[in-house]
């Protein structure tokens, strides 16, 4: 019934009506489906640039733990801190100068800033060392590290420094002595290296479209760091949410989800906020990483791929109505004219053939054919007349 009532209307508009529908309706959709791939091109392209971003940064921390732990390594073995700690011709504060140059050579303290100290501790009673990186364990005792030490077998443990309020890592390493006859080997010390956290982790500074917020959390998923500034979101609201997301992923269960210090699916990440977070681990450390990006980012490069296509699809647009407009109008005005030839001829019975329409097409043809039915209807008429 509906297609009925448009042929009620002139050719024109039915004509209008079937380019529209055509021509116009499919580039929509097509508008649609492209726009709909270069947005998710553009987020890809943004996920791509965080996921660059998060490797650059969890290589950079891993090889700074690295060398760290190269150099605690490297202290415990050095041999003029081994026979410094047996010698017994010297005072104790002379052996504790000669170690201390020695840690502060291996270490070059004054160029890392995520070193918070490095002391050499001595079990060796009848030996005792006192200086500026050296000292006796036992001395050590009242200190809040020291129950600690013992606590782990990974060369690492957390503590919070009461005194200067800080979350620090420590990376320890046992000094041994091995007797060259027996090759019995005997524990004379250790060495503790103090990595502040928060300088350690602290993000560098990136550029405007890749910069990033970090919290980070040790095996217990209590907070040790995050750069997020005071107000809006919190670490401990987002650290929520993004459990939340993890119990949901795994089907329910409570257990934590294993994420690689790689690259993750990107339908891992976490929109809390105004922040697009992805979660690394530094496995060796029990560490979880959590990266916020702004939300924004994916909006604005949404916006760049619609800036960039939508003239084209205007302009496109705007061909096409023209070019129908133009073609659906030659094509009217010609039926319109065999449709006046029509109309004459039966209203005033004039036989004569008018100017005939231009073209092969079937109009064309038809208006052929109706000139030559006027031209033998006229002579039938003569013939008869005469």
């Amino acid at each position: 019934m509906r297609l009925r009532k448009l042929y009620e209307h002139p050719i024109f508009i039915q004509l209008v009506v079937f380019t529209v529908l055509i021509g116009i309706v499919p580039l929509i959709l097509i508008s649609g489906f492209v726009f709909y791939k270069m947005a998710d091109m553009a987020r890809e392209e943004v996920m791509d640039s965080h996921e660059q971003v998060i490797l650059q940064y969890t290589d950079g921390v891993e090889e700074k733990l690295r060398q760290c732990q190269e150099s605690v390594i490297q202290i415990a073995n050095n041999t003029i801190i081994l026979k410094t700690l047996q010698q017994e011709d010297s005072d104790a504060y002379t052996r504790g100068r000669r170690v201390s140059e020695e840690v502060v050579k291996s270490l070059l303290l004054e160029r890392k800033t995520e070193i918070n100290s490095c002391m050499v501790y001595s079990t060796l009673a009848q030996n005792p060392i006192y200086g500026q990186r050296a000292s006796m364990l036992k001395e050590a005792a009242r200190e809040g590290w020291f129950q600690k030490k013992n606590a782990t077998q990974d060369g690492w443990y957390l503590y919070f420094a009461t005194g200067q309020q800080e979350n620090l890592m420590a990376i320890v390493k046992t000094i041994q002595n091995i007797d060259v006859n027996s090759y019995r080997k005997e524990d004379i010390g250790i060495v503790k290296l103090d990595l502040n956290i928060a300088r350690l982790f602290a993000p560098a500074k990136q550029e405007k479209n890749t910069s990033f917020q970090l919290i980070l959390c040790d095996s217990a998923n209590d907070i040790l760091y995050s750069s997020l500034s005071d107000g809006g979101v919190n670490a401990e609201q987002i650290l929520s949410a993004v459990d939340e997301q993890n119990t949901k992923t795994n089907g329910g269960q409570t257990e934590k989800t294993e994420v690689s210090t790689r690259r993750k699916k990107y339908d891992d990440v976490t929109a809390v906020g105004s922040y697009l977070v992805q979660e690394r681990r530094i496995q060796d450390y029990g560490l979880r990483l959590l990266f916020l990006f702004e939300n924004n980012e994916m909006s604005q490069k949404r916006g760049e791929v619609i800036r960039w296509i939508l003239p084209w699809i205007l302009v496109l647009l705007i061909v096409i109505v023209l070019g129908e407009f133009v073609y659906t109008r030659n094509f009217s005005a010609r039926v319109e004219r065999l449709l006046q030839k029509f109309r004459y001829a039966a209203e005033t019975g004039d036989l004569t053939v008018q100017e005939p329409i231009s073209g092969t097409d079937e109009i064309a043809a038809l208006d052929r054919q109706f000139s030559q039915l006027l031209k033998q209807l006229d002579c039938l008429i003569q013939k008869n007349y005469i």
